[in-house]
């Protein structure tokens, strides 16, 4: 199908031409030609009226044979292209069918993708709810953590100082009575004196044992000597309590940690130092400090039998290795990072590199007010 329409701005109306017309036209044409012909004829030659020329019944044969052969070409010329434009009819229709699908499918599509991008934006602000509600929920836990690790800590003080300053005076006051009593025994009873001698070792093997479990629950050399001489301590009185050998190459860290991140320090190093000695049957025990830029890096290195961690750091082993546990939270509360290798057999590395906290204000940690 084609159509014509005006050009330049010119209006006129759309002429839609169709096979039909195209038919019509060449048949047209064809008598237009006939017509022509007989006029050619009748004015050049003037051998016959026009009439004669014009008219089927007059004509010469062979001028009817022409006529009729070119008439019939121009009617078979209109079929032809009457027949290509039906077919280009025909494209043109099915195109706009498949456009018409098109769009229909388009617009359905992007219904779909609308909806599917509506669902998914109510996806990500779901998802980003959540995450903020576990971090929330994460820097609670993390708050109420150092909370529980501040009150264990205050008990752990407030124990060690009634064992030192109630129990420890009333067992030295036991000790002196009983020195006393000693004295005032005569020669004749020896038996008594001797038991009283024995009770009197028992009791400086109990004074021994309360200070001990005294400096354990709180180290109180941490507070008036600092953490490097109280680390210095823990370490001999390890050494002085397990058959192995230590070697440690200690610096000076009381100037790069507030009194707070010192105690955790001293806690960890205690835990570590407490599991070798129960499970590790190590031999030897090297332990490196160094310090690097506003980090300071504590390794603790044993020969002993080892195990496996993935195994310990299990869900199910959890409840059996909250040692290990509470010295990673502890880093991590500190804000460093934490590392346990260890094979069954081949000893046990433990690494962790916490920041120096010299300039937080008032001897706090960080995490306390997250």
């Amino acid at each position: 199908m084609y159509t014509v329409q005006a050009r330049c701005g010119q209006s006129m109306p759309k002429f839609i031409l169709t096979k039909h017309w195209i038919v019509i036209l060449s048949v047209m044409l064809g008598l237009l030609f006939w017509f022509v012909d007989a006029a050619l004829h009748y004015f050049a030659l003037h051998e016959r009226s026009f009439s004669e020329v014009l008219i089927f019944s007059r004509m010469p044969l062979h001028e009817i044979y022409t006529r009729s052969s070119i008439l019939a070409l121009f009617l078979l010329f209109g079929i032809l292209v009457a027949r290509h434009v039906a077919k280009r009819e025909e494209a043109e229709r099915a195109l706009e069918k498949i456009k018409e699908e098109l769009e229909i499918r388009v617009e359905e599509r992007t219904r779909e993708l609308n909806n599917a991008n509506v669902r998914l934006e109510f996806e990500l602000n779901e998802r980003r709810g959540a995450e903020k509600a576990l971090r929330e929920s994460e820097n609670h836990l993390k708050f109420l953590a150092s909370q529980i690790l501040n009150i264990q800590e205050t008990e752990r003080k407030r124990i060690s100082r009634e064992l030192h300053d109630e129990l420890g005076q009333m067992l030295v006051t036991l000790r002196l009575r009983l020195g006393i009593m000693n004295k005032r025994l005569s020669e004749d009873q020896a038996q008594l004196k001797q038991e009283c001698q024995q009770s009197l070792r028992d009791i400086n093997k109990i004074i021994g044992n309360v200070r001990r479990l005294s400096w354990d629950l709180h180290p109180f050399v941490l507070e008036h000597f600092g953490l490097t001489v109280a680390l210095a301590n823990l370490i001999n009185d390890f050494v002085k309590d397990h058959n192995l050998t230590l070697t440690s190459e200690p610096i000076d860290v009381d100037p790069l940690f507030s009194q707070d991140a010192k105690l955790m320090i001293y806690r960890i190093f205690q835990e570590t130092l407490n599991n070798i000695g129960k499970h590790a049957e190590a031999r030897h025990v090297f332990i490196r400090m160094k310090e690097q830029g506003d980090t300071v890096t504590f390794a603790l290195d044993d020969d002993g039998k080892g195990f496996d961690v993935n195994q310990a750091f299990a869900r199910n082993a959890l409840r059996k290795n909250l040692g290990l546990t509470s010295m990673a939270e502890r880093v991590k509360m500190l804000g460093g990072s934490f590392d346990l290798k260890s094979q069954q057999g081949c000893g046990t590395q433990i690494t962790f590199t916490v920041p120096v906290s010299r300039d937080v204000c008032n001897g706090e940690l960080p995490y306390r007010n997250s």
